[in-house]
């Protein structure tokens, strides 16, 4: 969820992510699922500062891009958190 704008310097207030997009959000791709105090689901991390639980694709790679509709480019599948990951 975006938050605001980042500042100048391309920092966030509260431990959010300045994202690409130049938003200040829990993750820096795809939609979040909670604060890591209460545990991550499945193919989500507190990787990115430790707060929020950010999706991550199942073989550790980067993400590339957001689906639409549910679907993503040739190779890649729509996974938890609104991500494409490699179809490996």
């Amino acid at each position: 969820m975006a938050v605001k704008s980042c500042s100048e310097d391309g920092s966030c207030p509260d431990r959010l992510v300045c994202t690409s997009s130049d938003y200040c959000c829990e993750c820096p791709y795809g939609q979040g699922a909670g604060k890591c105090a209460h545990g991550c689901p499945p193919n989500y991390s507190c990787d990115y500062g430790g707060e929020y639980c950010c999706p991550k694709c199942p073989q550790g790679d980067k993400p590339y891009g957001s689906c639409f509709n549910g679907e993503c480019a040739t190779g890649y599948i729509c996974s938890a958190g609104n991500i494409c990951c490699n179809r490996k």
